[in-house]
């Protein structure tokens, strides 16, 4: 018996284990949210096991949309006279994303694993944003001031991992390595 059937603490021992099936597995998605503005999410994913590596991949690709309004109110004070600002306006992101990701983990034996894992998220929105400010002192000669600023927002993140696993029993005690 490994356990005092006795005491009063309840103990779970899950122990999983590796699949060991070889093949090819996959997936594919599609999601469509609708909000102000309509996003779309579709991904595929490849994965091949065989005995001695895995190697896994996958796609996605959105379109990505927000849309904000935004209201601020301000009033400054100088020599005595207080001007009050009135800001409204609206602000719309939207433009294409993606992830693309390839990795591949090498069992060397029983108890040692290698991995690496490369992924790659691209991207381009633009940001428009569009509004009014009202001026409560027409000392300037104009009481509204009107403005729009269009700013394209292009990235490219590119992330890799290396891990490595070594078992020491089989009880589960590991010792684990990670490095981004």
């Amino acid at each position: 018996v490994k356990y005092d059937a006795a005491g009063n603490a309840g103990i779970i021992n899950i122990v999983t284990k590796k699949i060991n099936v070889t093949g090819f597995s996959g997936s594919a998605n599609f999601s469509n949210q609708q909000g102000f503005y309509a996003q779309q999410i579709a991904g595929i994913t490849l994965n091949y096991k065989a005995k001695k590596f895995t190697f896994f991949s996958g796609i996605s690709l959105f379109n990505n949309g927000q849309h904000n309004v935004n209201h601020k109110q301000r009033a400054l004070t100088y020599n005595g006279i207080t001007t009050s600002f009135d800001e409204l306006s609206t602000n719309h992101e939207a433009g294409p994303a993606g992830n693309i990701f390839v990795g591949l983990d090498w069992y060397i034996n029983s108890k040692n694993t290698i991995g690496v894992r490369v992924e790659d998220i691209p991207g381009n929105t633009q940001n428009i944003r569009i509004g009014r400010d009202y001026i409560s002192d027409n000392s300037l000669g104009y009481n509204q001031l009107d403005f729009k600023s269009v700013i394209k927002n292009p990235w490219n993140y590119v992330y890799t991992n290396v891990n490595a696993e070594h078992m020491f029993d089989t009880v589960g005690t590991k010792l684990k390595f990670n490095g981004d």
